[in-house]
């Protein structure tokens, strides 16, 4: 009996099923996006808050759904690409819980479409990337649990490129998970001591994509969230600018803002302005004491 969270979705049942989120509608939207925009846009609408981790995630699960509709729509960029696109941008915003989520409310869905459509490919490097991601074993678990199916189902398709794909997913996962133990998987452990093995530099760069996803801290926390600007004191225009210009040097402004300046008046000035443009609520500060302080020590 079929596990998948979902059901099988055609393209009579995106139209004609009022239930349905997504419409014929966007079919013929994709081909004008390119998803480097989607991916600006995404970026703007999590920083002013019309978008959260929640709610791209219910996207994602929704076009899965649809990867049984025809897909010929998308002509600039395959669908998978955009499914990975998308959750690459949960992790860009930290949104890990809901990465977690998508992946399993979907993985046993993808896991079924290997065996009914023709068109697997999508569902491969979909669940690819996912066990790539995940630090748990359990999206690999579920994958080993349907492996005798899998190749129940190559003897009678006879299908070469199906089975490397299988086998190149097995020893990712076993790559990116060392303490996995096979002892107990008959099936598993054929494929990994008998079957062609895989460069050793494609599974060591398999293993960096997978640190690199857990360690990537937000360039979105790391931008300066409230801007304030600096009023004019006659003729200070230059050193308004400086000051803005050192402001968004991060490690700069870290040091400044994180140091004890007791005995450099000037620094400590410095630090107060910074204090002031990182937590003022006025759309402007006046940065006279340290415009002060520096024009006595120069004169």
């Amino acid at each position: 009996m079929s596990t998948n969270k979902f059901p099988r979705t055609h393209l009579s049942s995106c139209v004609d099923n009022s239930k349905t989120t997504f419409s014929s509608a966007i079919f013929s939207l994709f081909p004008r996006i390119q998803l480097e925009a989607v991916d600006s846009i995404l970026k703007s609408m999590f920083a002013d808050g019309r978008l959260n981790g929640e709610r791209l995630s219910i996207m994602i699960k929704h076009l899965i759904e649809l990867i049984d509709a025809p897909i010929q729509f998308i002509q600039h960029m395959p669908y998978e690409t955009w499914i990975i696109g998308l959750c690459t941008t949960l992790i860009h915003f930290n949104q890990h819980e809901y990465l977690i989520k998508t992946i399993d409310e979907t993985t046993s869905f993808l896991i079924d479409h290997l065996f009914y459509s023709q068109t697997y490919d999508n569902a491969f490097q979909i669940l690819f990337w996912f066990v790539r991601y995940d630090k748990r074993t359990q999206t690999f678990r579920l994958i080993l649990d349907r492996l005798p199916n899998l190749f129940e189902q190559l003897k009678t398709t006879n299908n070469e490129d199906f089975q490397t794909k299988i086998i190149e997913l097995c020893h990712m996962g076993v790559a990116i998970h060392p303490e996995y133990d096979i002892s107990n998987e008959i099936i598993l452990k054929q494929i990994i001591q008998s079957l062609p093995q895989p460069d050793l530099n494609i599974l060591l760069n398999h293993k960096n994509i997978h640190a690199r996803f857990h360690s990537i801290v937000s360039e979105y926390d790391n931008k300066i969230k409230n801007r304030v600007g600096i009023i004019n004191l006659g003729n200070t225009c230059y050193v308004n600018s400086v000051l803005q210009a050192l402001y968004q040097c991060d490690l700069f402004r870290k040091y400044i803002l994180e140091h004890y300046f007791d005995e450099q008046v000037v620094l400590r000035e410095l630090q107060i302005t910074f204090a002031q443009l990182n937590l003022s609520k006025r759309p402007y500060i006046n940065a006279i004491n340290l415009v002060s302080f520096s024009r006595f020590i120069l004169y």
